[in-house]
């Protein structure tokens, strides 16, 4: 998984199932853009 615009960059980064909880990241910027090969995503959005 690849990530711009977020407080923490993630760069050609592996999440698998059972060895990451998981990753709680903060926009920094209005736009932001999450690419990743395969696999299934969950996002969540929290507006504050």
């Amino acid at each position: 998984m690849t990530t711009e615009g977020l407080q923490y960059q993630l760069n050609k980064e592996d999440l698998i199932f059972g060895k990451r909880i998981g990753t709680r990241n903060k926009a920094i910027k209005n736009d932001i853009q999450i690419t990743f090969k395969n696999g299934e995503l969950f996002i969540f959005i929290n507006h504050l």
